[in-house]
């Protein structure tokens, strides 16, 4: 959680690319958080790993193999793209922030939520960044959503928060 009110501070002033956002063998100390959920904060930036690899676990490899993988197929749009603070962790006990290209043909979207009274809320996520005349494609846990810009800024998809660490990825493609 103090990851993500750092990085909130250090995106007020500088861009993403500039922002060393690493992943650490520190789970949390009051709110636990689990690997997952770390790369995901990380990844708002340019992703490093600070943890002793050689101690990880097979599987804890594995996750950081996805993760890394996963990270490359949008690394672009988080460095060199726009960034939207949609929801604030401090204030909304969730945290949105989106990054969205200049050309607003694809974005990149992180919904976090750590021991909050949310962690079984289900609430309408809006985005912002798009063009209301454009038609998007939304993938968020394997399913997809085709949807214009105004319906994704102005209504958005409903979301079901559960979990202690809720963390999702979204990414968000216009549709040619």
């Amino acid at each position: 959680i103090d990851r993500m009110t750092i990085q909130k501070g250090y995106s007020l002033l500088r861009p993403a690319k500039t922002m060393r956002a690493w992943v650490t063998d520190i789970e949390g100390i009051n709110k636990p958080c689990s690997l997952d959920f770390r790369f995901a904060v990380a990844m708002q930036g340019s992703l490093g790993i600070g943890g002793d690899l050689t101690k990880y676990s097979d599987e804890d490899l594995e996750i950081c193999r996805k993760n890394i993988a996963f990270y490359k197929t949008f690394r672009d749009i988080v460095q060199f793209g726009d960034l939207y603070r949609i929801l604030d962790i401090e204030k909304d006990e969730v945290l949105l922030n989106q990054y969205v290209t200049a050309d607003k043909s694809k974005s990149v979207a992180f919904l976090l939520a750590n021991g909050t009274r949310f962690y079984k809320k289900r609430m309408p996520v809006r985005f912002d960044g798009l063009d209301n005349c454009r038609n998007y494609r939304l993938t968020i846990d394997g399913k997809t959503y085709e949807k214009s810009g105004a319906y994704l800024m102005n209504c958005g998809i409903i979301l079901q928060i559960r979990g202690v660490d809720y963390n999702r990825v979204i990414i968000i493609e216009e549709i040619e």
